[in-house]
């Protein structure tokens, strides 16, 4: 006798993860959700759908995923820009969520955070003073900043590199100089 798989127990475990991705990264791309999910894009697709027909999430014209009732955060574009730079170490995630500003994710590879810190243009010693009072220095730092002109503005320990995102979620990393 065979069991046939109820849509319940196929998608349990994608429809946790698709509904906790959304309530920690508001603004999330849809295409930044199947990318969590590199396998199973289709089943992605039709979940959201499913979640959006339910009312239990909503999507706006560019893409950006949120729970109902959940109001969109000041700088999503940020946030979208940072969950591009995690995307590019997932198959070596072990953890990651959502931080404080200017800490916008954290994450752990082989047992080591990172942070992805978001250093606006013009504000980098604010950034900088802020991180430096820091006790704890272990984390390695990936500074997301507008452009290249940034980095030489930017002292603090811990950064092994910087990077910048396009809209398109194109990435260019500079290495850190040690």
């Amino acid at each position: 006798m065979s069991l046939i798989a109820t849509r319940q127990q196929i998608y349990s475990n994608e429809a946790t993860d698709i509904l906790h991705q959304i309530s920690m990264y508001p603004g999330i791309l849809e295409q930044q959700v199947c990318a969590f999910h590199p396998d199973k894009k289709a089943q992605v697709e039709n979940l959201i759908t499913y979640f959006i027909k339910q009312e239990r999430i909503q999507r706006e014209d560019n893409g950006s995923l949120y729970i109902i009732g959940c109001s969109p955060k000041p700088q999503k574009d940020v946030l979208i820009r940072s969950i591009w730079v995690l995307i590019d170490f997932l198959k070596d995630v072990e953890f990651h969520c959502a931080g404080d500003y200017p800490i916008m994710i954290v994450f752990l590879i082989k047992g080591k955070e990172y942070q992805i810190i978001y250093a606006e243009d013009g504000h980098e010693a604010i950034i900088g003073t802020l991180l430096n009072q820091q006790k704890d220095h272990t984390a390695r730092r990936i500074i997301l900043v507008d452009s290249s002109e940034q980095i030489s503005n930017l002292i603090m320990p811990g950064i092994v590199g910087y990077c910048t995102v396009d809209t398109y979620g194109r990435i260019q990393y500079y290495k850190a100089q040690t």
